[in-house]
């Protein structure tokens, strides 16, 4: 990942090789060019950093203009709180999730045990079993 930074300050992010190509189509540059040569054209790496942790449902996380830390051009992580209407609009997102996430695990998991249960195959108990399973994997939040 390279950022495109003339005297410092940067102007294009994220840039590539083949940017670099297409803004300088008279120059022949290697196949993959040395950091040194991309200074000479002030494009630099960016250093990555992790993305912080963050609740998608209640934030949103972007990824800023890196920034210069100790003469390292450094990828910069920004989270925001969403608007109301989003946190309401991504919650019923994620509880229609759920509820198809949790619907076909039952179908695939509990159905099959429960009818083996009503043959007498197995205990009924095991069945309720997998059902308290599938609802502790698929928990639907808590108002």
């Amino acid at each position: 990942m390279y950022i495109l930074a003339p005297n410092g300050t940067a102007e294009a992010y994220p840039y590539s090789s083949d940017q670099l190509r297409r803004d300088n189509p008279n120059t022949s540059f290697p196949k993959s060019p040395t950091d040194a040569l991309l200074a000479s054209y002030s494009v630099f790496p960016v250093t990555g950093t992790e993305r912080p942790v963050y609740d998608p449902i209640t934030q949103d996380l972007s990824e800023g203009a890196p920034l210069t830390i100790a003469g390292v051009w450094t990828q910069v992580w920004a989270v925001t709180e969403a608007t109301p209407e989003e946190v309401v609009q991504r919650q019923a997102e994620q509880l229609a999730s759920l509820k198809q996430q949790r619907a076909y695990a039952y179908t695939q998991e509990a159905d099959p045990l429960f009818f083996k249960a009503q043959r007498g195959e197995i205990l009924l108990s095991e069945w309720e079993t997998k059902v308290d399973e599938i609802r502790a994997r698929y928990p639907y939040p808590v108002e």
